[in-house]
């Protein structure tokens, strides 16, 4: 028989502590320090590259695969009606982003 998970107050008393970020414009969170020490970073996106990205999956196991001449850049999509809604949620993310960092 399997010993019981610790609960949770257990692991907040007694766990390691992994200090984690959320991206404020998608939500995704990760360890803000990375394996080798480095830190996290938020200005480094290459606009070059494809921010909608076609990728195939083979099944279990293999991965998904981007396929470059399908997917498409920021400035691909910009007059995409297809693409209208999810820049216009980048936008006002970004100008809550904006507004809400700012000091004073």
């Amino acid at each position: 028989m399997k010993a019981p998970l610790p609960t949770r107050e257990q692991v907040l008393a007694t766990g390691t502590k992994i200090e984690f970020i959320v991206c404020p414009l998608c939500s995704k969170n990760r360890k803000l320090t990375r394996y080798k020490g480095e830190q996290v970073r938020f200005d480094s996106y290459d606009f070059d590259r494809p921010i909608i990205q076609i990728r195939y999956g083979g099944g279990r196991g293999s991965g998904f695969w981007m396929n470059e001449a399908e997917s498409l850049t920021i400035q691909q999509i910009i007059d995409d009606p297809t693409y209208e809604d999810i820049l216009n949620q980048i936008r006002e993310q970004c100008t809550l982003i904006l507004e809400r960092t700012r000091k004073g």
